[in-house]
């Protein structure tokens, strides 16, 4: 006879026994499909304890601390294996402490990923010049505002010109339905011909009530690219000036995809800077001067 692999014996793991003090099964109740039944097997312990047991271990409403929380973990990926970088601390003999973030090599397969790790401060670095690298000279800034600011006044007396066009447009189609109406009663019109210019008249009317209803959203884009315009500006002050989650949630906002590669750190910039970027560098409202000079400064992503 073969021999058996001997089972049991062994200490239960921690994960094991967690498993074994949540499960509802030993207080006599069965789960399935979402709902609980009273099973027919006799229960280990009472619902009580196994409610007591459960609320100690959970401690609902607590959330468990958190050994370390680093600013950037979770989001940028290795260049060579595709894994993500994570960060640990480092403290020297000096007493110094350093922050390095690397490559999780993890991969069950294949050899460890061999890429270095890098210190925080050299990652945050590269990070700020990315950031410093979507800003628009001032002087461009300055006049972009001052343009939108210019067409967006401009805009909305137009549409308040034309609105009044509308509305002008709209009380005269009501004078001549009412006059309409009174043509009718005086027999100066046949039913046929009443009816065929009232449909025209009242189908004009809806047409003019349903323009001067509608909301124009031409100057909708002015605000957010103006926005857009400020906040690359300045996103590199606060970046420097910012904890872990501000500098997170900035490095979020303007880049995506972030890389690692030999302690060399890739960002993309989000769509609509590149868009922004695009329009901004090859306007042609642009004055003459800022393009010859070169005040153009927003770099080529």
């Amino acid at each position: 006879m073969p021999k058996k692999k001997r089972r049991g014996g062994t200490p239960l793991a921690l994960s094991s026994i967690y498993r074994l003090l949540t499960n509802p099964f030993y207080a006599g109740i069965i789960v399935w499909g979402g709902q609980t039944y009273p099973g027919k097997h006799v229960p280990v312990v009472t619902i009580d304890e196994f409610e007591r047991v459960r609320a100690l271990i959970q401690r609902p409403g607590r959330p468990r601390p958190q050994r370390h929380a680093f600013a950037f973990t979770g989001m940028i990926r290795c260049g060579t294996c595709g894994l993500a970088v994570t960060a640990e601390h480092k403290y020297k003999p000096s007493g110094l402490h350093y922050i390095y973030y690397h490559c999780t090599k993890r991969r069950l397969l294949g050899p460890r990923c061999a890429e270095p790790s890098v210190e925080a401060r050299n990652l945050e670095h590269q990070m700020e010049r990315f950031i410093r690298s979507l800003v628009i000279n001032p002087v461009i800034e300055a006049w972009i505002l001052e343009q939108m600011t210019r067409d967006a006044a401009a805009l909305v007396q137009e549409r308040e010109v034309r609105r009044r066009l509308l509305e002008s447009s709209l009380k005269s189609v009501e004078v001549q339905l009412a006059e309409l109406t009174g043509m009718r009663i005086r027999n100066l019109l046949t039913d046929q011909e009443y009816l065929l210019q009232r449909a025209a008249l009242q189908k004009q009317c809806i047409r003019l009530q349903q323009k001067i209803a509608s909301k124009d959203d031409e100057s909708s884009g002015f605000e957010p690219a103006a926005n857009l315009i400020s906040f690359s500006n300045r996103a590199a002050e606060w970046f420097l000036a910012g904890d872990d989650r501000s500098k997170r949630l900035i490095l979020e906002t303007v880049g995506s995809n972030p890389i690692l590669t030999r302690r060399i750190l890739k960002i993309e910039a989000k769509k609509r800077s590149c868009r922004l970027a695009k329009r901004l560098t090859h306007s042609r409202c642009w004055p003459r001067r800022a393009r010859t000079c070169g005040l153009i400064t927003w770099a080529s992503i």
